[in-house]
């Protein structure tokens, strides 16, 4: 009897340092993105937003109207760029490991308003980019990413490449 709780109690250690251990990495790579997120997507939406209220300026003094960068353009911007450079595993995104997911149909449907031949094609296209492989992914980024360019990314604060290019 002695043994096996000895044996029980070896276990619930082994089970708590592993949980200990994932919790630990799911913090580091939440930091991660919190960092990606605001390193490089918020500043890029800002940026972006500055040049439109620039050219705004500009269109106004030729027409006297002014347009500035609509707010819920910049949140859609902005939301891509989370999916896109802030997704260490590309979840719901066309580069997502093996099946693709309901939730990145529907919001493609809902977003796009796809017809059910053009999910068809996304889908056939994403079979010739996988083939028999479960992912394209590698550390992150689309497989194909050349590596120069990975790095780049990495130090502007871009932890994944859910696309066939960075820009």
């Amino acid at each position: 009897m002695r043994n096996t709780l000895k044996k029980m109690s070896k276990k619930r250690v082994n089970n708590t340092t592993s949980n200990t251990t994932s919790n630990t990495m799911n913090k580091t790579m939440n930091k991660k993105i919190k960092k990606c997120k605001k390193t490089y997507c918020n500043k890029t939406v800002k940026k972006i937003e500055e040049l439109g209220k620039k050219r705004a300026k500009i269109i106004a003094i030729d027409n006297e109207t002014a347009y500035y960068p609509n707010k819920s353009m910049l949140g859609t911007l902005t939301d891509i760029c989370y999916e896109e450079y802030c997704n260490p595993t590309c979840k719901n995104t066309f580069y997502e490991s093996g099946k693709l997911s309901n939730k990145y149909k529907l919001l493609i449907r809902s977003s796009e308003k796809v017809s059910p031949g053009k999910m068809n094609s996304i889908i056939k296209q994403r079979k010739k980019i996988f083939g028999n492989k479960t992912t394209v992914l590698k550390n992150g980024f689309y497989e194909k990413i050349p590596d120069n360019i990975v790095e780049k990314a990495r130090k502007k604060g871009i932890i994944s490449g859910c696309m066939s290019t960075i820009i």
